[in-house]
């Protein structure tokens, strides 16, 4: 975990929650102590875009405990620390500043989880099980978590790689769903960090 200084906006900001090409951006992050990048699922396409630029690919992992995707944003943008969540008011409109990270560990079952994606936008959810091994992921651990609600969709197609979390916590990324019900299949924040990288926080 990085912690970041608090930054003005500048109108190149880009962050968590934003639509790119076919998926949705995740969270904001860095590889150590280096520069900054933008964080996805790795089964989305190597080439995606923000705010209408080109990124980077960098790399992709998707099987065991990951499907993590990463890349890096021209340098006509700021990389911020926060999440966009489409909800207005308050000191920030339409996203949030992420403050901290939450482990798989520490992830319980029965508590609330939000999640932003470009197709179904902000939803929340309860953790129900943190054993799922999905069967899109090859030689896939039981490690990834589920949300499920009994109103709204926790996710559909596009809104793979979008961010999860708790209040201003980051818990991790997008990775599927259900296609027989509305519940949503998440990779933890911890897969992250395993990789090598570190979610961006203020």
């Amino acid at each position: 975990m990085v912690t970041e200084s608090a930054l003005a906006e500048p109108a190149a900001s880009v962050y968590g929650g934003m639509s790119a090409s076919t998926c949705t951006w995740g969270l904001s992050g860095r590889k150590s102590k280096g520069n900054p990048v933008m964080i996805t699922a790795g089964h989305c396409g190597s080439t995606q875009n923000i705010s209408g630029t080109a990124t980077t690919f960098v790399h992709a992992r998707e099987y065991g405990s990951y499907d993590l995707q990463i890349h890096t944003v021209s340098t006509a943008h700021t990389v911020q620390p926060w999440i966009y969540d489409g909800i207005g008011g308050g000191s920030t409109p339409y996203y949030r500043v992420v403050t901290g990270t939450r482990t798989r560990t520490a992830i319980v079952i029965g508590e609330g989880m939000c999640k932003r994606g470009m197709t179904t936008g902000y939803t929340c959810g309860t953790v129900s099980s943190k054993t799922v091994a999905p069967s899109y992921i090859a030689n896939a651990n039981a490690t990834f978590i589920r949300t499920t609600s009994s109103t709204v969709d926790q996710a559909e197609p596009g809104d793979s790689g979008g961010s999860v979390f708790i209040g201003n916590t980051a818990a991790g990324i997008v990775s599927g769903h259900y296609t027989t019900n509305r519940d949503m299949i998440f990779m933890s924040t911890s897969y992250i960090t395993s990789a090598g990288y570190s979610v961006m926080v203020n």
